[in-house]
């Protein structure tokens, strides 16, 4: 009876659409979550860390200050703290944001904060900075984008925000489902086509229908989900493999090729041996991969690195720093000596069910001279694309690193303790500046020439 009461206020005070109360993604000003493969929750943070929560989701109820109120497949009502380090069971309350309060009645009236902003509404949902919802004007279907709070700042154009303002009054198919996350407004229409609304760059593509069963999809770390409902109304993950947001493309209609003319057989040449190219030779026959290799093998490793929440940058099947940056976090995880190798039985524990997910890797954490490890390694790959070279990106603090950072200390006048000798100490001020998007190459070295380091946000 208590969890019934709870879950009536939720829908009084949750954002609600007309056909549940609940969600396969949410998202607020800090964090996302949503749920992804094997039905597991998936939560980012404000600083983009993805942590993998080992429950079964079936829906995704309301965002809090601090945790995330959602519905697992036992049944239970379960709040997951944002950073993604615990949860506790709901019993018969929680705190819920008050100052933005959105109600949709099954009639259409949608009001938020009490006021009506719409009469004949759809669907609603929000990202803790605007209000998303659709309308039926007519014949006509629309997206409306409304700000969640008055006093709301200028926007920069070009900005996430500014293109998400801009949707509004955007004409669509008549919608099935609307979901926002901090990428992307993903509207699934009635013939279960994918519209994906980027939000960082304020282009649209459209996904062909793959499935009658889709009711809703969302795109979260760069990747299109697709959902479809149980029998009990709840979400589950449709085919358990998320598209790559990289094979996303503007739909358009294949140009007929000519025929090509038959070519004359031509007499068959000896078989040769086939060669073994360098990357492949970089993987053992006991199933250990080193660095350097390439191919499907280092891309499955990578993508579940990034799904555990491990900094591997981008899953592109080839084993560089990142990937070894990756692999060296998880390894300290296992209580396992890293190596620039994956050994077979290391992979085990990687794709086990209780992998642990990388919850400790804090990118600022300060560094001094003679440390080892993966954030040595994360701190010379930076210093090197920014063109203060620390010598082989070999995670060991020594001479050549105390080198380079010596001179980004002196380019951009970081401040030393008294007695510290320049370059010795990497304090947590100057990892801040160093990782800063806003700090560019310097002039004249090949990053930048080449537009600098991308990858760090």
């Amino acid at each position: 009876m208590k969890k019934q009461f709870f879950l009536a206020a939720l829908m009084i005070i949750c954002i609600v659409c007309t056909a549940a109360c609940a969600d396969p993604i949410i998202t607020d000003s800090e964090a996302t979550a949503w749920i992804a493969e094997n039905n597991y929750l998936y939560l980012q943070n404000a600083e983009g860390r993805i942590s993998q929560m080992p429950l079964e989701m079936t829906d995704l109820l309301q965002m809090t200050k601090d945790e995330l109120i959602c519905q697992t497949k036992d049944g239970r009502t379960i709040a997951v703290k944002k950073d993604g380090t615990g949860s506790r069971t709901v019993v018969q309350t929680a705190e819920l944001p008050q100052d933005t309060r959105v109600e949709l009645s099954a009639e259409g009236v949608l009001k938020l904060n009490g006021a009506t902003i719409s009469k004949s509404a759809l669907q609603a949902v929000s990202d803790g900075t605007f209000l998303y919802y659709t309308e039926k004007m007519g014949e006509l279907y629309l997206l409306r984008v409304s700000p969640m709070q008055s006093d709301m700042q200028p926007l920069t154009v070009g900005s996430r925000d500014a293109n998400a303002a801009q949707l509004t009054g955007r004409t669509i198919p008549e919608p099935l489902y609307v979901t926002v996350s901090k990428e992307a407004v993903v509207v699934t229409v009635s013939d279960h086509r994918v519209i994906v609304m980027n939000l960082m760059d304020g282009t649209t593509e459209e996904q062909e229908a793959l499935s009658t069963q889709t009711q809703a999809a969302c795109k979260a770390n760069g990747a299109l989900y697709r959902y479809t409902r149980a029998k009990d109304g709840s979400w589950v993950i449709e085919s358990g493999v998320a598209e790559e947001a990289a094979t996303m493309k503007p739909a358009a209609t294949d140009t007929p090729k000519p025929a090509e003319t038959a070519k004359p057989t031509a007499t068959p040449k000896p078989t040769a041996t086939p060669k073994t190219t360098s990357q492949e030779s970089l993987i053992d026959d006991d199933g250990t991969v080193h660095y350097g290799a390439r191919g499907n093998t280092v891309k499955k490793i990578q993508k579940r690195l990034a799904d555990l929440g491990y900094p591997v940058g981008s899953v592109d099947g080839k084993y560089g720093t990142d990937t070894q940056i990756a692999i060296d976090l998880f390894c300290d995880a296992i209580a396992v000596k890293s190596h620039d190798y994956i050994t077979k039985k290391v992979q085990n524990k990687l794709f086990a069910d209780d992998a642990p997910i990388c919850v400790n890797f804090d990118m600022y954490l300060p560094l001094k001279k003679g440390d080892k490890g993966a954030n040595v390694r994360y701190m010379q790959k930076r210093l090197k694309e920014l063109g203060y070279d620390p010598g082989k990106v070999d995670g060991d603090y020594g001479k050549n690193t105390v080198a380079a950072v010596s001179k980004f200390q002196s380019a951009y006048d970081i401040a030393r303790e008294p007695n510290e000798k320049p370059g010795e100490v990497a304090s947590r001020d100057m990892l801040i500046t160093l990782y800063s998007k806003d700090t560019k190459p310097q002039i004249g070295t090949a990053a930048s020439i080449e537009g600098g380091a991308s990858n760090f946000k």
